[in-house]
């Protein structure tokens, strides 16, 4: 009797180790490369992003100081005093700061804040805004009859009760302009890159616009 026998080879399978290769030294460069750049461009965007959500905000504090004067002139904030002594706020370009006033006087028809005034006491400073980081007013503009006229040296927007109206009083190269229709206060940074502008009607109508 004959036994064969069957011998059962394992299959065998050859590896080439070189098939896995690693990211060579210049691919590596060129990919930590290509992050670096994307990643710049990023935060150079999210900063330019941040920096107009931040000047867009001062500009609308800037409209809520004339909302501030406006609502106290009309619910009679007087504080001692004639109730119809007006409030209001006053800019100077380039500059970082705007006061809110209280004008003691109920029939001045073009209340002003000046204390190098002669009666210096006419005017009383409520509170004084100082805007943050390097944001400043940059610009006053004025429109007398639909012409607009932006060499402002100050303007002082306020409101007397009971109407909403604003009264205008300006300062432009030493002579005063009251015959005024709308004005600007334009808030910027140096680059002034962005632009927001604050416009008050006479009707007392505030709003807030990108240049």
């Amino acid at each position: 009797m004959q036994i064969s026998s069957v011998s059962h080879t394992p299959s065998s399978f050859s590896l080439n180790n070189n098939s896995q290769k690693g990211f060579t030294l210049v691919e590596l460069l060129i990919s930590i490369g290509i992050i670096a750049f994307i990643s710049s461009i990023v935060l150079l965007k999210y900063s330019s992003f941040d920096s107009t959500v931040l000047l867009k905000n001062a500009a609308y504090e800037v409209a809520l100081a004339l909302r501030e004067a406006q609502a106290k002139s009309v619910s009679g904030s007087h504080q001692g005093g004639d109730a119809n002594f007006p409030f209001g706020v006053t800019f100077t370009p380039e500059s970082k700061n705007y006061t809110i006033f209280r004008y003691a006087s109920a029939t001045d028809l073009s209340p002003y804040y000046d204390v190098s005034e002669t009666d210096p006491d006419l005017a009383s400073n409520i509170s004084t805004t100082t805007m943050e980081r390097s944001m400043f007013v940059t610009e006053v503009c004025i429109t007398v009859s639909s012409a607009e006229d932006c060499g402002v040296d100050r303007l002082d927007v306020s409101f007397r009760r009971p109407e909403f109206r604003a009264l205008f009083y300006a300062d432009v190269g030493g002579a005063s302009q009251t015959n005024i229709q709308s004005a600007k206060i334009k808030v910027s940074t140096p680059n002034r890159e962005n632009v927001f502008v604050v416009e008050v009607t006479r009707l007392g109508q505030i709003s807030v616009t990108s240049e």
